[in-house]
């Protein structure tokens, strides 16, 4: 997961992404206060979802799915 856009982090809310089907694990990698923008290249994911699914398309598709329940307000 990535910033949409240049700011810092106020809240970054996790409990939707944590009770879509075949998640396990929701990792935020920035804490409230920092500062965050949209990625350049491979760095500055915000965080990651882990799911799993009877396919690699099902997993990728809860990921996605997860993803876009987190929260964040950045300011």
């Amino acid at each position: 997961m990535y910033s949409s856009k240049e700011g810092v982090v106020e809240d970054i809310n996790t409990s939707l992404a944590e009770q879509c089907p075949g998640v396990k694990k929701v990792v935020i990698n920035v804490k409230k206060g920092e500062k965050v923008s949209p990625p350049k290249d491979f760095r500055g994911e915000i965080g990651y979802v882990w799911a799993s699914g009877e396919t690699a398309d099902i997993s990728f598709s809860y990921c996605q799915t997860a993803a876009g329940c987190v929260i964040a307000k950045i300011r």
